[in-house]
């Protein structure tokens, strides 16, 4: 059965059921660099990902105390990784270039890469993206994209499962987990917003 996934500082924490909703929103940030005398040179803006995830059903006891544990972590400000469908993970980068008007994209893993699945390619500035879905794969070597490629990438430019953030942080410091019930009998109600991290 596909779940939701979170793992953090090591652990795995397989939420009971698929989040009944996952909303993303694309997040434009501006960076200005300066020179060593502290003139504007320029700006660099780049995208980051903003999620809204819900999941309500029943709530096993281990369950419970793993997600106690994971909200802990994470409202000391602690990075964690999220995955929609806990199998869809794939986050790794091209070994070579994927030229615009052709589907093929080169890839150093294709590990849990599976035709249908929507991935998400970002140039290594994270100046812009491309979302594709897969139309097959040649295992440990490259996927191949249903339609042609807008833009091109070149090595070293990261591909990943589109509902799946590698490394993120929750936002703001409200209790996001909520558990009504005794005993077998336990309810989770998660409520939880968070943002990709970036190093």
């Amino acid at each position: 059965m596909a779940v939701t996934r979170i793992t953090w500082d090591g652990n795995t924490l397989d939420l009971p059921r698929l989040a009944s909703a996952w909303t993303h929103a694309v997040k434009t940030v501006r960076t200005d660099r300066y020179s060593a005398d502290g003139h504007w040179v320029a700006h660099h803006r780049h995208y980051l990902w903003r999620v809204h995830m819900t999941c309500r059903g029943p709530l096993a006891d281990t369950v419970e105390r793993d997600l106690l544990t994971w909200q802990s972590w994470a409202l000391e400000g602690n990075t964690y990784a999220v995955a929609f469908v806990s199998d869809n993970n794939l986050n790794t980068t091209l070994d070579g270039a994927a030229a615009a008007a052709q589907a093929v994209i080169p890839l150093t893993s294709t590990t849990n890469a599976a035709a249908g699945d929507m991935m998400i390619l970002t140039d290594a500035d994270r100046g812009f993206y491309e979302i594709i879905i897969i139309d097959s794969v040649s295992a440990g070597v490259s996927i191949t994209a249903t339609t042609n490629l807008k833009n091109s990438f070149a090595s070293g430019d990261s591909c990943r499962h589109l509902h799946y953030l590698p490394s993120c942080h929750m936002l703001g410091m409200d209790l996001s987990v909520r558990v009504e019930g005794e005993g077998s009998v336990n309810s989770l109600y998660l409520d939880h917003t968070f943002e990709e991290h970036l190093s």
